[in-house]
């Protein structure tokens, strides 16, 4: 039986899962028993406890198919108090056998203790719960992916109805700030009405993060916290409740099979790893990859001098899927051009975490043999919008998100560069309504894509609003200008890093190639100043090595100028254009 089959035989799935893990949980144990030299009565203790969680936990799913519709902060509570009754039925169970079998457990264990290990027994419930709920958000998508365009905005607007309710109610900053513009939650119904709120800004998280920006009907203990890298500045914390969580990893996994894959396939992953994350999630992201077949290979170690060892690692795990920084991928597909492919063929790639030129885009391809599927998304966020396999933009993760490609506060046209301010339509928590996440990116039509497809999409990623250049004559320059004008330079400009600290000003951070020249350089400059201006002071600077961010993020440009793109940013260069 294929796992098609059983994606279509719900029955089937999940039976098929709930046997898998408690067999895993009843094979751990044993293992556990057997490291320790436990007595043969701790064996039948095993045994019944893997049965009895078999039995007590499979109602759960008939529980949480009647809590499916509620809402988050109805829904939270109640699956935990569902997996914590569970967890305390369980343990009597559990301790039960206890008295039963080994003779001296009264004496060490009372059966107070039944209460206390309910709530140590509660968590590999949660888990539980956490994979059914998953899956459930997974079959979901599948379907709603294919809603009309009007169809799909009205489950938009009905969840931003809801979720403004909430915040209004729930959340004293929100509360202040309609109130403060003359609002009451009845006065958005639709997208149409996001113009009439605030916009939030990383700034007004962090001055009212601990206070009042967070739900006040929500259980503090069951959010989970998340941290960005900081890569271009001050790292940032938020938080983001769990049924979130489990529905980004549908998200993406609905995203991972629009490449091809299967879950389950082999998958390499050229990332970071658990930067950011408590022991808790980061020992959560490694279950996970085990489950899901996937391998992390540390950027970090993404070095000419180690790169043989790396891809030899790669093509021995024979990824259907590998994913990763755009810049990770470009350094691999540079080295298997100029060194040979030792046999990396994966199915499909899926380049995120960083803005991808289209050379970069070629190049890979050429290199492996594949497609290149781009990922747009955040460490607040996941993943917000995915290429399909037409290749004509990115679709908005629609369910969750809403995506405002804005300049002045008003939408830009299609074809025009502008900010990207997103709303998070599932995270009751810690709501983001209007979050100026700092990027850019190119709006396009509301025209529908090839796929078939009705979520909205939006074009190329321009990168961050902090690596924005500023002009001499007032125009503004994304960092990837300079990424795909010397994309196509490598041989003699090896990396590189534009800075700007003043107006009228930049520092041009050169790492030189095996046939670098001054005739290179004195071209690149004249074509920095064709957009820059020819008032453009340039300042070169020859280096070594330009160290990769803690993430293993190579930044291209670093601006240090104060731009508001809300405030008139002024006219965007992008590449190619005069």
């Amino acid at each position: 039986m294929t796992l098609d089959d059983l994606r279509r035989n719900r029955n089937q799935l999940f039976w098929g899962l709930h046997t898998l893990g408690w067999s895993a949980y009843l094979i751990t144990q044993y293992m556990g028993a057997l490291l320790y030299e436990k007595p043969p009565e701790y064996i039948k203790v095993i045994l019944v406890a893997a049965g009895s969680g078999f039995l007590l936990s499979a109602p759960l799913r008939y529980v949480y198919r009647w809590l499916w519709s509620r809402r988050p902060f109805v829904l939270i509570p109640l699956v935990l108090f569902a997996a914590w009754a569970t967890a305390l039925a369980w343990r009597v169970v559990i301790n039960t056998s206890y008295a039963r079998f080994v003779e001296d457990w009264m004496a060490k264990e009372p059966w107070y203790s039944v209460f206390s290990g309910a709530l140590s027994s509660t968590y590999l419930l949660v888990c539980w719960s956490g994979l059914y709920f998953g899956i459930k958000y997974y079959e979901t998508l599948q379907k709603t992916q294919w809603l009309s365009p009007s169809a799909m905005r009205e489950l938009q607007d009905e969840k931003l109805r809801r979720l403004v309710r909430h915040a209004y109610r729930n959340v004293p900053y929100y509360r202040a700030k309609l109130q403060e513009a003359g609002l009451r939650p009845e006065d958005v119904q639709t997208q149409a009405d996001l113009h009439k709120l605030p916009m939030l800004g990383k700034a007004d998280i962090r001055k009212h993060l601990f206070f009042d920006i967070m739900s006040e009907n929500h259980d503090k203990s069951q959010v989970l916290r998340i941290s960005t890298s900081g890569s271009t500045g001050e790292p940032f914390v938020c938080y983001a409740d769990r049924a979130q969580l489990e529905f980004r990893w549908a998200a993406t996994l609905r995203a991972q099979e629009w490449t091809g894959y299967q879950f389950g396939d082999p998958t390499v992953r050229l990332w970071h790893q658990t930067i950011g994350m408590s022991p808790a999630q980061a020992a959560k992201e490694r279950a996970d990859a085990a489950l899901s077949n996937r391998s992390f290979v540390p950027v970090f170690e993404m070095t000419e001098e180690n790169l043989q060892k790396t891809m030899r690692l790669i093509a021995s795990i024979g990824p259907t899927l590998l994913d990763g920084y755009a810049e990770a991928l470009d350094f691999i597909a540079h080295f298997v051009k100029t060194s040979g492919n030792p046999g990396v063929r994966p199915l499909a790639i899926m380049s995120s975490a960083q803005t991808l030129p289209e050379p970069s885009r070629k190049l890979i391809e050429e290199a492996f043999g594949c497609r290149v599927f781009d990922k747009y998304g955040s460490r607040e966020f996941s993943g917000i919008a995915y290429e399909c396999d037409a290749h004509a933009g990115h679709h908005v993760v629609s369910e969750g998100f809403i995506v405002e490609i804005l300049r002045e506060g008003v939408p830009v046209k299609p074809g025009e560069i502008g900010e990207v301010v997103v709303t998070d339509l599932n995270n009751y928590c810690m709501p983001f309504i209007r979050y100026r996440i700092g990027d850019l990116a190119e709006a396009m039509s509301d025209e529908s894509c090839a796929c078939g497809r009705g979520a909205p999409r939006i074009g190329a990623i321009q990168g961050r609003v902090q690596s924005i250049i500023q002009g001499s004559d007032g125009q503004y320059v994304p960092g990837t200008f300079f990424a795909h004008y010397l994309k196509e330079l490598d041989y003699a400009i090896k990396r590189f890093q534009v800075v700007q600290e003043r107006a009228g000003h930049i520092t041009f951070r050169v790492v030189k190639g095996g046939r670098y020249s001054e005739d290179v350089l004195a071209e690149v400059l004249s074509e920095f100043r064709k957009y820059l201006g020819s008032r453009m002071q340039i300042d070169v600077e020859f280096v070594d090595d330009i160290a990769l961010v803690r993430t293993g993020k190579h930044v291209a440009s670093i601006s240090r100028l104060p731009l508001d793109f809300q405030q008139g940013g002024g006219v965007v260069v992008r590449p190619g254009q005069n």
